[in-house]
């Protein structure tokens, strides 16, 4: 639903929408930066301590999966805490909750990939 605010150029994604938006695990607009620097951290720590077993290096397929639940988790987790994430054509993404606007990023290709995303 658009309010007075809302711009009829806006694109509302869905959570499957940002999934391919943000690139799945690319994390292709660095919304999940701090929560992946901090996963390796505590990985690095975990292997330095050898208190984990480094079956990484023997199945590059399990890593992969769980960085991918990893991810989604978080996705899941954004939308939780926001009911929309909008795109605005200057390349705004916003979170929308309880009916106010928060910038979460800008970024310049962001509108061009939602449209690409959205139109499919």
């Amino acid at each position: 639903m658009r309010d007075k605010q809302d711009n009829p150029k806006d694109i509302i994604l869905t959570e499957e929408d940002f999934w391919k938006f943000n690139r799945g695990s690319a994390d292709r607009f660095g919304f999940f930066s701090e929560a992946e620097k901090s996963r390796l951290e505590t990985e690095a720590g975990l292997f330095e301590g050898k208190t984990a077993y480094n079956y990484h290096r023997i199945s590059p397929e399990i890593e992969e999966t769980e960085w991918e639940f990893f991810f989604r988790d978080l996705v899941r987790e954004l939308f939780i805490n926001y009911e929309n994430l909008i795109v605005t054509p200057d390349g705004e993404i916003l979170g929308v909750k309880g009916g106010k606007r928060h910038l979460l990023k800008k970024h310049p290709e962001a509108y061009t990939a939602a449209r690409k995303i959205t139109a499919a």
